[in-house]
């Protein structure tokens, strides 16, 4: 079904929906039917068609979690047999935030969060590379991000890749006063958090009847935990479920200043994520263009106009497998 929904392409009420999504997570089937001109039944209809597609998902996602990373890193892997079953044991390591299967010189890129160093390396020594399958590894170490606009864009009819300046997987928040210290979480703020992680748009009362309180007090508790910014939900779009787009990733090395480069190629709009690293690559970038003939127009030409290339690596993605805290797709 996902095929097919990407072969049709999304309508513009299937565009509304995700867009008002993005901006709200738990935007209730009243309010989504308002901002997007439908009956609350038929919002609700189409919510629920597009998460059967598998053409998002709500999630929330812990501030305290995100604050633990302090060393970033791709890791380029190839497998000996099928990739499924290697995939499933990466998406289940939570420092894998980001795996998508690739065609060229990788079967998968991990993009991989890790505490520190010392984190990073018991993680690729005693959980990936103790994995039969996998091959070869190869570890790019991210020393800055210039850009990262990756899965934060709006889906729009007229240009699908319109940035909307967030790197957290596609939701725009709105700042609100502190309502709960992180040092004072409750057992039950603990069992809300770990729920909204999971399902994002878990209704009130299934979360009064997992905490063990009354309707009221769980929505209290939900509201402040969300509006405190302990936990910030987020709405994680599979744009190659609705067609929006051709991905890849791309490794450079200049025969220059690496730096300058760097700074030019993250002017195009085209260019979702781009960080200077260290290992084969001066540079990773993630590609997004609308189809294929402008992904060769940006590869084959613009890039290679910025600065002499010593060499230019494309991994096109196949299939994202992996976004964030334990959202798969597929």
């Amino acid at each position: 079904m996902t095929q097919l929904l990407a072969q049709s392409g999304p309508d513009d009420l299937d565009l509304a929906v995700i867009s008002a999504l993005q901006e709200d997570g738990r935007v209730s089937y009243a309010d989504l039917a308002s901002r997007t001109g439908v009956t609350p039944d038929v919002a609700r209809g189409r919510v629920l068609k597009l998460k059967e597609l598998n053409a998002f998902r709500v999630m929330g996602v812990s501030t305290m979690e995100r604050m633990e990373w302090g060393f970033f890193a791709n890791i380029g892997l190839n497998i000996s047999g099928p990739v499924g079953p290697v995939a499933d044991q990466l998406i289940a390591l939570p420092q894998i935030a980001f795996l998508v299967e690739t065609a060229g010189g990788f079967d998968l890129i991990a993009e991989v969060n890790a505490r520190d160093r010392a984190d990073f390396l018991e993680l690729l020594d005693s959980q990936v590379r103790s994995i039969p399958e996998i091959t070869t590894t190869e570890t790019f170490i991210n020393l800055t991000f210039s850009k990262f606009e990756i899965h934060s864009r709006k889906p729009a009819r007229s240009q699908r890749n319109i940035p909307i300046s967030r790197p957290n997987w596609g939701v725009t928040t709105v700042a609100t006063p502190p309502m709960v210290s992180p040092g004072r979480l409750t057992d039950e703020d603990n069992i809300i958090i770990d729920a909204l992680t999971n399902d994002g748009r878990i209704s009130y009362r299934d979360l009064a009847e997992m905490a063990g309180m009354s309707y009221a007090t769980a929505r209290r508790r939900a509201m402040a935990l969300i509006n405190s910014g302990v936990v910030e939900i987020v709405t994680v779009i599979n744009r190659e479920a609705l067609g929006l787009g051709v991905f890849a990733h791309v490794g450079l090395r200049w025969a220059g200043n690496a730096a300058e480069a760097i700074q030019q190629l993250s002017e195009f709009p085209e260019v979702e994520m781009l960080s200077h690293c260290l290992g084969r690559f001066d540079a990773i970038a993630v590609i997004g263009c609308p189809d294929v003939d402008s992904q060769l127009d940006v590869v084959g030409r613009r890039i290679r106009e910025v600065s002499p290339l010593l060499s230019l690596e494309v991994y096109p993605w196949l299939k994202m497998l992996k976004v964030g805290t334990d959202v798969r797709f597929g």
